[in-house]
């Protein structure tokens, strides 16, 4: 479940506790690796968990960031990846779905994942293994503002691309990073554009407004800590975003856009997907 929105949330979330952990106002903590009770979560790691702590003692807080569905601590040369898959989650105390405990010197921070999607990386940030130099490189953070207009230019630069439907389209991270099921589903519903679409079919006009509103949806999700659907929490806190759903999980409910259609559920490349088919003909 968690998204681009999401991850961000929890990215700004663990920077308030690591300030909370900076008594000298140092701009970085000390941090540590400190139990790994499920191997899995690592699996893919270039370094080794045993080796972690040779690492990532010193977490320069300040500079957090993320890309699309990524986070990244900052540890002088190095850096962790964090993905959360669908049910990663971050809290100050164990959970029976913890996997990881770091420590800093006053307190304790797990990584949790009923799952087990998620993913912990640590690697020589001049070397990132090739999945995230490949999409640090190549694809579109769905933070920029020129997104849209980026999106619309390379949607149409590959034939497979142009021939696939628009919302599976908006799911593929290699193209533009951050956007799930659930903020495609809204994009196409405001922007008015059947889900089942394929990209060559579509103006450069209306691929840029369909990321248009995908961010309008994912900044209003923001603002209230992020869409809390099924499992994902913050710290143990619910984000309030669902209360802006239009098409995600309606089906059955009239279209609170037009008032005048039922809103249906199809299935797309395995995920399910949903639209009005007033709005989106």
């Amino acid at each position: 479940m968690p998204e681009g929105v999401e991850c961000l949330v929890v990215a700004e979330s663990i920077q308030k506790w690591a300030e909370g952990q900076d008594v000298d106002r140092a701009g970085y903590i000390n941090f540590s690796l400190e139990e790994l009770y499920d191997g899995v979560i690592t699996r893919n790691s270039p370094i080794s968990p045993e080796r972690w702590n040779n690492y990532i003692q010193k977490f320069d807080y300040t500079k957090i960031s993320t890309f699309g569905k990524t986070i990244f601590l900052p540890f002088d040369d190095y850096r962790m990846s964090i993905q959360l898959g669908m049910t990663g989650t971050f809290s100050e105390e164990r959970t029976e779905h913890s996997r990881v405990r770091f420590c800093s010197d006053f307190s304790s921070l797990y990584y949790n994942d009923m799952r087990k999607f998620g993913h912990l990386m640590v690697f020589y940030k001049k070397y990132p293994p090739r999945n995230i130099s490949n999409l640090l490189k190549n694809s579109i953070d769905w933070r920029d503002p020129d997104a849209p207009q980026a999106f619309a230019r390379r949607a149409i630069t590959r034939q497979k691309w142009l021939n696939s439907e628009i919302k599976p389209l908006l799911l593929n991270q290699q193209l533009i990073a951050g956007i799930g099921n659930i903020y495609a589903c809204e994009g196409l519903l405001a922007s008015q554009v059947d889900p089942r679409a394929f990209a060559k079919d579509l103006l450069p006009e209306q691929l840029a407004t369909i990321i248009n509103e995908c961010q309008k949806i994912m900044n209003q999700s923001y603002s209230v800590g992020g869409m809390s659907v099924y499992t994902f929490t913050n710290f143990g806190k619910q984000g309030f975003g669902k209360k802006f759903l239009k098409a995600y999980n309606q089906q059955g409910q009239l279209c609170r856009q037009c008032k005048s259609s039922i809103i249906q559920k199809i299935e797309q490349k395995g995920r399910s997907t949903y639209y009005c088919p007033t709005c989106q003909k």
